[in-house]
C-alpha cells in the first residue's frame, strides 16, 4: 500500500521514476518519512546478484543498515549524497524537502557496477550476476544526479508532494512563518498551537522530519537567502528572523548552504 505522501504525488513521481528507469536503466525507488522503501508502484526490479546476495540474512542486514545510514546522512545534509554501498556498488540518495522547509521523503537510486570494480575474491557465479549490472561511469552519475536534483526541485516546487495534513502540525506551520523574526521556542509554540511541550517534543520530528530547532534554523536560512537574494542586507535580514547579528547570520548561512551570502560582503550594512 502506498503511503499518504506517495498518494498525494499521484501519477507525476510515478511517471518520472519510470521515466528514469527507462533512460538509465537504474533502479529507482522511494523511501517515506519513516525510511521505509514504498512497494505500491512499479520499480525495477531489485538485481538478480543483490537478489542473491540478500538471501544471506547477514548480508541483509548489512544492506538495510546501509540504506539507512545514507538517508540519514543525505537528510541531515539536505543535499545529493552518490556514495559506495557496503558491497561496493555505486547508490545516490535525493532527500525531498517542501517549500516550508519539512522532510518529505527521499528518492533513491543505485545497483549500479562501478567502472574499477575488482573481482578479485569473487567466485565466479557471483562474478557473473555482478557482470550484468549497469555500469556506472562519471558522466552517467553526473547526469542521474542533476536529473534527480532537477526533480527533486520541480516536485518540491509544485507541492506535488505533501507532508501528511495534521492539524497540529498545522498550527505549528502557520505560527512558525507568522512569528519566524521572533524567539521561538518549542514550550511556547506548544501552548500556542494548544498542545504541551512533551506532546511536540516526541511527535514533531515525525511530522517534519527534522528536530525543532533544525527545523526552525532551516526555515529562518531559507527565508535569509530569499530576503538577501532580493537585495536587502546582512544586517537588516539577521534583524528580521532572530539571528544574534550579521556575522552569527553569515556563518549559520555559510555551514547550511556551504558557501557564504553572495552579493552581501560581510561588512556591509
Amino acid at each position: 500500500m502506498l503511503p499518504g505522501l506517495l498518494r498525494q504525488a499521484g501519477p507525476e513521481l510515478a511517471s518520472a521514476l519510470g521515466l528514469l528507469r527507462r533512460l538509465f536503466d537504474v533502479r529507482v525507488t522511494f523511501f517515506d518519512l519513516g525510511g521505509v522503501e514504498a512497494d505500491g508502484f512499479e520499480v525495477k526490479p531489485i538485481s538478480a546478484y543483490c537478489a542473491a546476495r540478500r538471501r544471506d540474512p547477514a548480508f541483509n542486514a548489512r544492506c538495510l543498515a546501509c540504506d539507512r545510514r545514507h538517508l540519514d546522512e543525505a537528510k541531515l545534509g539536505r543535499r545529493i549524497r552518490i556514495y559506495r554501498c557496503h558491497d561496493g556498488l555505486v547508490e545516490g540518495v535525493i532527500p525531498l524537502y517542501g517549500r516550508d522547509g519539512a522532510y518529505l521523503g527521499a528518492i533513491m537510486f543505485g545497483q549500479l557496477r562501478p567502472g574499477d570494480d575488482p573481482s578479485a575474491g569473487r567466485s565466479a557465479a557471483w562474478q557473473r550476476l555482478r557482470e550484468r549490472l549497469p555500469q556506472a561511469d562519471d558522466v552517467r552519475l553526473a547526469d542521474l544526479a542533476e536529473l534527480l536534483k532537477w526533480l527533486t526541485e520541480h516536485l518540491a516546487a509544485n507541492a506535488a508532494l505533501r507532508a501528511p495534513q495534521l492539524p497540529w502540525a498545522e498550527a505549528v506551520r502557520r505560527h512558525l512563518a507568522a512569528h519566524l523574526g521572533d524567539k521561538l521556542t518549542l514550550a511556547g509554540v506548544a501552548r500556542a498551537v494548544g498542545r504541551s511541550p512533551s506532546f511536540l517534543s516526541h511527535r514533531f520530528p515525525a511530522a517534519f522530519g527534522t528536530s525543532f530547532a533544525r527545523h526552525v534554523r532551516d526555515l529562518r536560512l531559507a527565508a535569509a537567502r530569499s530576503r538577501l537574494a532580493q537585495g536587502a542586507s546582512l544586517r537588516q535580514v539577521a534583524d528580521e528572523l532572530g539571528f544574534c547579528d550579521r556575522y552569527h547570520l553569515s556563518r549559520a548561512y555559510s555551514a547550511h548552504f556551504g558557501h557564504p551570502p553572495r552579493g552581501t560582503p560581510l561588512a556591509s550594512g
